[in-house]
């Protein structure tokens, strides 16, 4: 028996589906504008040291990156952004990435601001019991 998944995909009996979604991968792997919620550059903070390496890799590949502190002017010397939904321009973003650790928080914002993919960086989901098993399922 099959049946069609609520985006519309055949599915089996348990509602998974049986077929991939048709999905450009191109703005995830190779993507033109990106921003990082949580970026800092306070010394000896892990956000500090990822957003750095994000920064580097984005603009070697000639990709605008974006920072979100609410905290912050700048980061690095870039200016930064209060909310993801201050970051300039009307055109979908190609990805977030979210450093922070309530990433629940920030995620109805991301959807908003249109970003096509997204990136987690954050723990106690799954891993840490039955309250952040639904904390990964509010997220997904």
């Amino acid at each position: 028996m099959t049946t069609s998944t609520s985006v519309g995909l055949p599915s089996d009996v348990t509602g998974r589906p049986t077929k991939l979604r048709d999905l450009d991968l191109t703005p995830f792997f190779s993507p033109t504008t990106v921003a990082v919620i949580g970026a800092s550059d306070t010394p000896h903070r892990p956000n500090t040291l990822m957003w750095q390496k994000l920064r580097q890799k984005v603009e070697a590949g000639g990709a605008t990156v974006y920072p979100v502190n609410p905290n912050k002017e700048t980061v690095d010397g870039v200016p930064a952004y209060k909310s993801i939904l201050d970051v300039p321009g009307d055109d979908p973003l190609d990805l977030t990435v979210i450093l922070v650790g309530d990433a629940l928080s920030v995620v109805p914002d991301v959807i908003k601001r249109g970003s096509k993919f997204a990136v987690v960086f954050a723990a106690d989901f799954a891993e840490s019991g039955e309250e952040g098993e639904r904390r990964q399922a509010n997220l997904e």
